[in-house]
């Protein structure tokens, strides 16, 4: 099923891209399974460039504008389309099978799909307000990250562990949460990837095998003559500012203070 999340939102792209654009665009995809809380919550981020070849490969087609992509609801059906056809397929060849108590056969299967191809599904696109760099500093995060990090976890007494998360929805506050151990693991377990399973896929004229000549290319028709290099990222701000080897772990966190108002008592 994350393979074909993967496939589905990738080649969704390019194919709305090449009729509604008009050219061949590229795909970097990561699959992200868990929220804030470790509850699952599998879905794929999509980092596209805004623009991409002409069909004919002679130039290059600019989006119409640095806040507009795609058309969002042709490009969650077309999506919706990929995904009901993928699970057909692998239902077919048994490389996916689904709990009997669900799908006890083809039939049934059809009228899952068939429930599911009736919902509008959504697919959410939206400019990089900090720009390129941010985004991929925030995929960046999560391309080698577990469900949760170490320093997230604040405590584990009489069974129950507790960590830190932020409520998104509370105008992205710091809470904690308690969970029974067995809970937390198997909320954490959820999140392991199946062995060898690569969760950054590329598509378009990033894939793997013509990426290097395809960027070199692409540069050439924009007329970029930045050199690219690798970002220096700087000293490690987990090291120890004075003996530099040390790293430096979170112990505690301290709640900020509260402005002080006063009172004229005069």
């Amino acid at each position: 099923m994350y393979a074909i999340l993967l496939r589905a939102a990738g080649q969704a792209l390019l194919d709305v891209a090449r009729t509604k654009l008009g050219a061949l665009v590229g795909v970097l995809t990561v699959l992200h399974t868990w929220g804030q809380t470790l509850i699952f919550h599998p879905h794929i981020h999509c980092i596209v460039p805004g623009g991409g070849f002409s069909l004919d490969g002679r130039r290059w087609v600019r989006v119409p504008t640095g806040t507009f992509l795609l058309y969002y609801k042709v490009l969650s059906r077309r999506f919706r389309t990929h995904v009901k056809n993928a699970i057909t397929a692998a239902f077919d060849d048994g490389t996916l099978i689904l709990p009997a108590s669900l799908v006890p056969d083809r039939q049934a299967l059809d009228v899952l799909l068939a429930l599911a191809s009736k919902t509008d599904w959504h697919s959410y696109v939206k400019p990089p307000f900090g720009g390129p760099e941010q985004v991929l500093a925030y995929l960046a995060s999560y391309t080698h990250r577990v469900g949760i990090s170490n320093h997230r976890i604040l405590s584990f007494e009489n069974d129950t562990v507790t960590f830190a998360y932020r409520d998104y929805k509370d105008g992205n506050t710091q809470k904690t949460m308690p969970l029974p151990a067995t809970e937390f693991l198997d909320r954490f377990i959820q999140h392991v990837v199946p062995p060898r399973f690569t969760r950054v896929r590329y598509y378009g004229f990033l894939s793997n095998r013509d990426r290097t000549a395809n960027i070199a290319k692409a540069r050439e028709l924009i007329g970029s003559a930045r050199k690219l290099r690798p970002r220096d990222p700087g000293p490690d701000p987990r090291l120890c500012p004075e003996c530099k080897q040390g790293i430096l772990r979170i112990r505690s966190r301290i709640d900020p203070q509260r402005p002080r108002t006063w009172f004229d008592s005069s």
